[in-house]
């Protein structure tokens, strides 16, 4: 009798479905758990822990590179866990439309708020254009902002 481990947890069943088609369509049997409950109240999904992806036992590690290469799970080597934004000379990189890095274009401006624009929303009920922003590649998964630089004198 064969051992079936969870390899990956979903909300949604339709991701489930999905992921378990690339196991089947790579020869990998998947069986998905508590996949019917989650169609009938969704909103049980969190309370059981989500649908379960579960394949034996022997075919684990096969299956995680799998869905890793098939961008369903994050790998070790996706650096999701620590941000590190970049500091760049905006002289010493005239291109900004390609990532200083990889040189893709793959690239996007990410946009946050300032803790001061929710400050004065709360205060005055006026939200003030104060935003923090930075670059993104989505092909070498660094972040970066362009900034004059202070040359030092040697």
């Amino acid at each position: 009798m064969s051992t079936w481990v969870t390899i990956q947890t979903f909300t949604f069943p339709s991701e489930a479905y999905t992921a378990k088609a690339k196991l089947e369509s790579c020869g990998i049997d998947a069986f998905l758990k508590d996949e019917m409950t989650t169609q009938v109240i969704n909103i049980y999904s969190n309370a059981i822990g989500g649908v379960k992806l579960q394949v034996e036992q022997v075919f684990v590690e096969e299956a995680r590179k799998i869905l890793i290469e098939g961008g369903f799970m994050e790998g070790k080597e996706t650096p999701t866990t620590k941000r590190t934004i970049e500091v760049l000379d905006i002289e010493a990189y005239p291109d900004k439309t390609k990532c200083p890095f990889c040189q893709s274009d793959n690239i996007d401006t990410i946009v946050h708020p300032n803790i001061l624009v929710i400050l004065f929303y709360f205060i005055l009920g006026v939200i003030f254009p104060i935003f923090k922003s930075w670059n993104r590649c989505y092909d070498c998964y660094r972040e970066w902002k362009y900034k004059k630089l202070k040359k030092k004198i040697s």
